[in-house]
């Protein structure tokens, strides 16, 4: 299931929302939520770098190199988090993004974005 930024999924058509709801329910992060905010509640979450493989399909992390991978269709991206600098580093076919290190989840997504990759929700 394509990934929507909070914004994307506060304008999406009905179907696509309840998608996303039912996608939701089957995380832990709403467990003892109030189910009328969940979803800007989970949106806007700190950003912790572990969220990447935890909720997108696709990446897998590099403890050697302490960088994420993700390689659709033949496309090396790499999301690189460098601590010292608290900066995230977004390597894509197209172009490298260097930005503060997001704050929520949410920026993160839109991060992903603006490199121009596609983020899939991972399937429980």
């Amino acid at each position: 299931m394509k990934v929507l930024s909070y914004l994307e999924l506060c304008n999406a058509p009905f179907e696509e929302i309840s998608n996303f709801n039912k996608w939701l329910g089957t995380t832990d992060f709403v467990q003892g939520k109030p189910e009328k905010y969940t979803s800007r509640l989970f949106y806007s979450q700190p950003f912790r770098p572990e969220l990447i493989t935890e909720l997108f399909e696709g990446w897998t992390y590099d403890d050697s190199n302490y960088i994420y991978w993700y390689e659709p269709d033949n496309s090396d991206y790499v999301a690189s988090i460098n601590e010292d600098n608290n900066d995230l580093i977004i390597d894509s076919p197209k172009n490298n993004l260097t930005v503060i290190m997001p704050k929520t989840l949410d920026r993160f997504i839109c991060n992903c974005q603006d490199a121009g990759i596609e983020l899939e929700w991972r399937l429980k």
